[in-house]
């Protein structure tokens, strides 16, 4: 099935009902699949063929829903990027991807950048008016579709951290395989209503908070950004029963005073994109009696890979792999580890990505012997959870001992004064590394490092304790609420 063939058989089931809502607006899946006909017949006017690469430089918007299924739906390829990203930023993923035309809001950014592709399409804002009339008067009739769920649907460039981003090539059968795996990891139905406020330009929440819904037929609640006030009223006003977030949206929400009936409609929690401290998905659910299934995933499959179960969740696990993954763990030489040892987790199904775009090296690096190298470590229990230790490449070696910054972390955010936390190597003339805390601290509390130390003193080994504590109001973030641990390593 292709992304196209699945959004046409949740309208031919339920044409009438709501698609997705955003703010005082509302489509019915039969007028969300007219307006993706009408983009996608403009794109084929403009000369966009099949397999042509397709920017969208969009926020939580209608505009991104309509282009990313008719950019699909032509069987050309959608190139969803953070729009917060500056021009440099773009441009690089223009000329990578070899972009044939931009779909943007009128971002600085993108409008720095409006002759550099052969189409530009504005979907928002003042210079929106020609987007307007194809939504009001284009010709809504059906697409040609890809040739085949083999084909390419999306590419979604990683995060970078290590170097230029590099697109992760995925074909519309690893997404629509990891949407029906979801589904039946998740037990979620179409009578739920699906809040979407991560970015969609971020692969868990086009898969978690778009492409699950719409294959049920359910509903999305699409908020342009996180700002708790307007996403507590959304949960209580439209009776959410599925949330999608990551660690610092629910660090959020256990250090304000929620009333817990907001809460109520909702069955879902779901936690990805980092690691979720035990401490905040205890303190969850005491204050509002819903438990956070944490979760795992990686661009390069599509992403998800294993989340908790409703009824089976082991804190500071992410679960057993969803339906038709498998997963294993190994060492340096690629041999399987026992139960409960670290190793390199590799991945395995339909959503895994055919490789990286242009690029038959880190292709090859990825993927060795029909498994995907995800570069973390990981450990696999006697039920098939899997614990994910830490990155490769975050770890820190402390006089030839290894330390793992997410285990100091989880004792940090033990702590009652700390709210968020981020541990990285120092470099160490004897020792060669040693351990740095980045501290931030709840609204009104106080800490000296001498604190933090003896803290961690008294429930770690003494090569784990940090020897330098830095706090500061807030600690870096990405655009989707993970902390950026390796702007902290550049900046040591």
């Amino acid at each position: 099935m292709t992304l196209y063939e699945m959004l046409c058989r949740s309208t031919a089931q339920h044409p009438d009902k709501v698609c997705f809502r955003f703010e005082s607006d509302e489509f019915t899946y039969k007028q969300t699949l007219d307006a993706v006909n009408r983009v996608g017949h403009y794109l084929l006017s403009k000369g966009i063929s099949p397999g042509d690469r397709v920017v969208l430089v969009l926020p939580n918007i209608p505009a991104f829903f309509f282009s990313y299924f008719a950019v699909t739906g032509i069987g050309a390829v959608a190139v969803p990027i953070n729009p917060v990203w500056t021009a440099d930023e773009i441009s690089y993923i223009l000329r990578d991807a070899d972009a044939k035309a931009l779909i943007a809001a009128p971002l600085p950014a993108a409008q720095e950048l409006a002759c550099s592709v052969p189409v530009m399409i504005w979907a928002a804002g003042e210079q929106a008016d020609e987007w307007k009339q194809i939504l009001a008067t284009g010709c809504n009739e059906p697409l040609p579709g890809p040739s085949g769920a083999d084909d390419l649907g999306v590419f979604i460039y990683t995060s970078g951290t290590t170097g230029k981003p590099k697109g992760a090539m995925l074909t519309h059968k690893n997404l629509t395989s990891n949407v029906q795996s979801t589904i039946g990891a998740l037990q979620v139905k179409s009578s739920d209503v699906f809040i979407c406020v991560l970015p969609l330009f971020h692969c868990f929440a086009a898969t978690v908070s778009m492409l699950v819904p719409l294959c049920l037929g359910a509903e999305i609640v699409l908020i342009e950004q996180f700002v708790p006030k307007i996403v507590l009223n959304a949960i209580s006003q439209h009776k959410i029963t599925a949330l999608a977030g990551v660690p610092s949206m629910y660090v959020v929400m256990v250090t304000a005073s929620i009333p817990k009936e907001i809460f109520s409609s909702v069955t879902l929690c779901l936690s990805g994109g980092a690691p979720l401290p035990i401490s905040v998905l205890n303190r969850f659910e005491e204050m509002y009696g819903v438990s956070i299934q944490e979760g795992y995933g990686l661009s390069e499959a599509s992403p998800v890979v294993a989340v908790n179960v409703a009824r089976k969740i082991k804190p500071g696990t992410v679960g057993p792999p969803v339906p038709g993954v498998r997963v294993r763990t190994v060492d340096t030489h690629g041999n399987d580890v026992g139960v409960g040892q670290p190793g390199e987790l590799l991945v395995q199904g339909e959503n895994v990505m055919v490789g990286y775009f242009g690029l038959p090296e880190a292709t090859a690096e990825a993927l060795k012997d029909g498994w995907l190298h995800t570069g973390d470590v990981a450990t696999i229990d006697e039920d098939g959870y899997v614990t994910i230790v830490d990155r490769l490449k975050d770890m820190i070696i402390v006089g030839g001992l290894k330390v793992y910054p997410r285990e100091v972390e989880e004792v940090l955010y033990s702590h009652p004064k700390i709210k968020e936390a981020a541990v990285v190597g120092m470099k160490h003339a004897i020792r060669g590394e040693s351990v740095k805390a980045v501290i931030s601290l709840k609204d009104g509390q106080t800490m000296t490092a001498n604190e933090v130390i003896t803290y961690c003193r008294e429930r770690l080994a003494n090569y784990k304790v940090p020897k330098n504590v830095v706090f500061m109001a807030a600690l870096p973030k990405s655009s989707t609420g993970k902390i950026l641990r390796r702007l902290l390593v550049d900046q040591e």
